[in-house]
């Protein structure tokens, strides 16, 4: 405490009128501080020559009173700071253990959580999955890709994640693309090889609470958005 806070206590510490934590506070400040036990001594001094009359002794409680209330203010803001450093410690690292978790493994997607985009830039077809909500995050997951040429299917799964409370998302989706040659030729997605379509070649896309299942052909033209809807 500075040193004015201490010298205001000094009569009501000398009545014996502070509580066991002020007396704490002051013997503590006293035992470092030379200047305030030498104003301390003097104060004692002059109580000591002098015989307090009631009205002083009266007034010098009013003054107590005004600090006796600052002090239980002072405690009440003492407990919500360790309340609140309480939650920092313990409820806040379990919250971002939960999201990082959940967002490490990866949930599949609802339909209806999904919003799903065309775009063809030449022969270069896009198709966008983006998250309705704002509290997920939407991605593509390709580890179940099979091979167009080997079994006419390619499967994906559309994941998602939850939107940490710490942080802002910065994604805006997951995306799976195919590049056209024309509209019966497409480029194989792991080389330069070319791929005759002969129409049954299919993109699974699978989602939590149902599948869908688009031709790769239709990709071509915008028909095939009609088989995802």
């Amino acid at each position: 405490m500075k040193c004015e806070i201490i010298r205001d206590l000094f009569p009501s510490y000398i009545d014996g009128l502070t509580s066991k934590e002020s007396n704490q506070a002051i013997e503590e400040h006293l035992e470092g501080c030379r200047e305030c036990r030498r104003y301390l001594e003097e104060m004692q001094r002059e109580i000591a020559s002098e015989e307090l009359t009631q009205e002083e002794r009266e007034k010098r409680q009013k003054e107590i009173q005004p600090l006796r209330k600052v002090r239980k203010v002072n405690l009440r803001k003492i407990g919500i700071a360790v309340l609140i450093t309480a939650i920092i410690c313990f409820v806040v690292p379990g919250v971002f253990a939960f999201y990082s978790e959940y967002s490490e493994r990866g949930q599949t997607a609802d339909y209806d959580d999904v919003r799903i985009s065309y775009e063809k830039t030449g022969g270069v077809v896009t198709i966008g999955f983006h998250p309705e909500r704002e509290d997920i995050h939407i991605d593509v997951d390709m580890d179940l890709d099979l091979s167009i040429q080997e079994d006419q299917k390619e499967s994906i799964r559309i994941i998602k994640a939850l939107v940490s409370p710490f942080s802002r998302s910065t994604r805006e989706g997951g995306y799976w693309g195919i590049t056209f040659v024309d509209e019966d030729t497409i480029l194989s997605p792991n080389g330069g090889e070319t791929i005759d379509l002969s129409g049954d070649e299919t993109l699974e896309i699978q989602f939590n609470d149902v599948t869908k299942t688009v031709t790769i052909k239709d990709l071509y033209t915008e028909k095939g958005m009609e088989e995802l809807k």
